[in-house]
């Protein structure tokens, strides 16, 4: 999407919704506290990468183990070892196996958010301690940016499918492109409100100072509590 393409009103609704998007996942992650969303965004953005790169070596895993336990479970082991050979290497069946070429993306979509939820599960029971402050806050707008990267594209192939592709188990590059287009739209607005604010300036600045001033107070004192 090409943020000078748009209109002002169009460039202010995608600001909005980014912002509050933005300020939802800030919200949940000064709830959480500092430590669990760090550990999130690592596991998150890591496991991401890695499976990224790697994904193959889960798809082949993930057809072994299935290969072997329909195996034992069908007595492969007591017969010929050549059965139990062919079996092991045979080429994947869509039918058979649970990840293929036609629907590994898919197979490692749904391993990466399984590893995700598990992840918020064992930060929320296994850390006590984890401090409510702006890196919690910055972790939390982190993860909500990895996760729109991710999600995004799917959803929006709910309403066109033509316009997405998923051939690859993650579009990462979806990643900074969503950052860099979502802060071209904000910067495009800041510049047209600064232009209407223009005989009113001095006062605006002031405005800003002083709502400043009390988020940090804010910050400081829950920080303290």
């Amino acid at each position: 999407m090409d943020a000078t393409a748009l209109n002002t009103l169009d460039q202010l609704q995608i600001a909005i919704a980014f912002i509050l998007y933005m300020f939802v996942f800030g919200w949940i992650g000064y709830r959480r506290g500092q430590m669990r969303e760090m550990w999130v965004f690592i596991v998150a953005l890591l496991s991401l990468v890695v499976l990224r790169l790697r994904g193959d070596i889960f798809v082949a895993a993930a057809n072994l183990g299935w290969k072997l336990i329909n195996l034992l479970m069908s007595g492969g082991l007591s017969g010929g070892g050549t059965t139990a050979s062919d079996i092991i290497i045979a080429c994947p069946d869509p039918q058979t196996v649970p990840a293929t070429a036609c629907n590994a993306p898919g197979y490692l979509f749904l391993l990466w958010v399984t590893i995700v939820i598990l992840t918020y599960v064992i930060t929320t029971s296994a850390i006590v301690k984890s401090p409510h402050n702006g890196w919690a806050i910055l972790f939390g707008i982190g993860n909500g940016l990895v996760y729109a990267s991710v999600f995004l594209p799917r959803l929006v192939g709910l309403f066109r499918p033509d316009l997405v592709q998923l051939d690859q188990p993650f579009l990462l590059n979806t990643l900074t492109g969503l950052i860099r287009t979502a802060f071209t739209v904000i910067w495009s607005v800041i510049e047209d409100f600064w232009t209407l604010v223009e005989p009113v300036r001095p006062f605006v600045i002031l405005l800003l100072l002083i709502l400043i001033v009390v988020g940090a107070a804010s910050t400081l004192r829950s920080a303290k509590a």
